[in-house]
């Protein structure tokens, strides 16, 4: 069985629990990614929104410090930032962030940056919003429409030419939440070629328990088209995933209901398939 998934939040809980990415309490760690024939995980480096410019710099190399350092042995790891406030109206920053190997660049979390407005807001993207998209395309950073307002969304889409990934965001046709994308959203992200990861927050999945609505929302998704754009974007370490897919073990049984309910083909598709352009 092989595994990709697109975002989780275990970074900065082990920096907060002082614990390691290598075996931790948490949702994932490498000794339990280790048992994936393949695998693929996105650690992003996570910004709150309610720190200064200088403050989310600090914890943005704490947890790259962390990264550096980490014995990922034989599982496969991509380090992203999940709110670009660290930037603070620097593209010097954000040559260092692609210096640093970051490989995708989440544009804000739920409030407004110096990029623009996240989920929480109703603001668009911000000119210098617009600069970085454009130069994440020219230093070969992928953009993360996860986490934007409707209106950064659209602002965002004008721009891009390369295929956006939204690394943790589920459809809002199915629960009806700010952070959920509509159909017209992720329409948008099949047609660019890129790639939309299934969150397993209760919150946003719009149920407690597994299956339930999960397969709701793959079904959803395979209705506008999006059979080769479904992913895996978890969000381990950084929600309250549904009952009995709570970590990262838990993910055979999630590709084994896939398997029944959708067969095997697709199944494989979501968990690791389709990924080229982020490797």
């Amino acid at each position: 069985m092989n595994y990709f998934d697109l975002h989780c939040d275990t970074l900065s809980r082990c920096v907060q629990k002082n614990e390691v990415v290598e075996k931790n309490t948490g949702c994932v760690d490498v000794e339990r990614l280790s048992a994936f024939d393949k695998c693929y995980q996105v650690y992003a480096a996570f910004i709150r929104d309610d720190i200064s410019p200088a403050d989310a710099l600090t914890s943005f190399n704490r947890q790259y410090s962390l990264y550096k350092f980490s014995d990922f042995k034989n599982t496969g790891h991509i380090l992203s930032v999940e709110n670009a406030s660290l930037l603070d109206y620097s593209l010097y920053r954000l040559c260092y962030l692609r210096e640093c190997g970051v490989q995708i660049l989440t544009l804000t979390w739920n409030g407004e940056n110096c990029l623009g407005g996240g989920a929480d807001t109703n603001i668009g993207l911000s000119d210098f919003g617009k600069t970085v998209i454009k130069e994440c395309e020219r230093l070969g950073i992928i953009v993360d429409l996860s986490h934007l307002s409707d209106k950064s969304f659209y602002d965002a889409m004008s721009i891009i030419s390369k295929p956006p990934i939204a690394s943790h965001s589920n459809c809002r046709a199915v629960c009806n939440h700010r952070r959920n994308l509509t159909n017209e959203q992720l329409q948008n992200i099949f047609a660019a070629g890129g790639i939309v990861g299934l969150n397993l927050h209760c919150d946003f999945v719009g149920d407690k328990f597994f299956p339930g609505n999960i397969l709701k929302h793959i079904e959803h998704l395979l209705t506008l088209g999006g059979e080769n754009s479904i992913a895996l974007g978890t969000d381990f370490d950084g929600c309250s995933p549904i009952k009995d897919v709570e970590n990262i073990e838990k993910m055979t049984k999630f590709y084994e209901i896939l398997s029944e309910n959708l067969g095997i083909s697709l199944a494989n598709k979501i968990f690791y398939e389709k990924r080229s352009f982020l490797l």
